[in-house]
């Protein structure tokens, strides 16, 4: 089951753009290991795309048709995961949740809540407890502004995970950052 975060509506998208051009102009866009020399050429282009109109599902698409990864992963044995749904999920996911908290900083809400956008592959404590939270808005965009490692940094965005942000629904408990 692919990672399908609410949205991301027209507005959402153009803070995602907005993300990916921050990235790119600071020379910090992360060009995963998995992929090979011309997917790393091609990887901001795609990634563009896919921001811009598409999603997880068509990025992941466009790294197999044009072959654009190494070679296929297996971060949770014995089950398989394609390396190319795994790196498409993870990056849409994280250029979506600084997105909301963009947009949710310029509407004047300090939260973003944290939802689970999928099924989970696998459930830690730590993803257990971030979900129905709400996060300050502004502490998780530096997060995940500093590293594309979501799985360590105890944010939302890990693809095994299945977690997500959207902007608060409703008053919720609240996780102090």
């Amino acid at each position: 089951m692919t990672l399908n975060p609410e949205g991301p509506d027209a507005r959402t998208r153009l803070y995602m753009l907005d993300e990916l051009q921050r990235d790119l102009d600071a020379r910090e866009l992360y060009l995963s290991p998995l992929l090979t020399p011309s997917g790393q050429l091609d990887w901001p282009v795609l990634l563009q795309f896919a921001l811009l109109e598409g999603g997880p599902a068509q990025l992941a698409e466009q790294l197999r048709r044009r072959h654009r990864l190494e070679h296929l992963v297996a971060p949770d044995p014995p089950r398989l995961r394609d390396g190319a749904q795994l790196l498409a999920e993870g990056e849409f996911n994280r250029f979506y949740c600084r997105g909301i908290c963009r947009r949710a900083l310029d509407e004047r809400h300090a939260r973003v809540e944290v939802y689970q956008a999928r099924e989970a592959n696998r459930v830690r404590i730590a993803d257990s407890q971030l979900l129905g939270s709400q996060l300050d808005a502004r502490w998780l965009l530096s997060e995940l502004r500093k590293s594309p490692d979501v799985s360590e940094a105890q944010v939302p965005g890990d693809p095994a995970a299945g977690l997500s942000v959207r902007l608060p629904q409703r008053a919720k408990r609240s996780i102090a950052a």
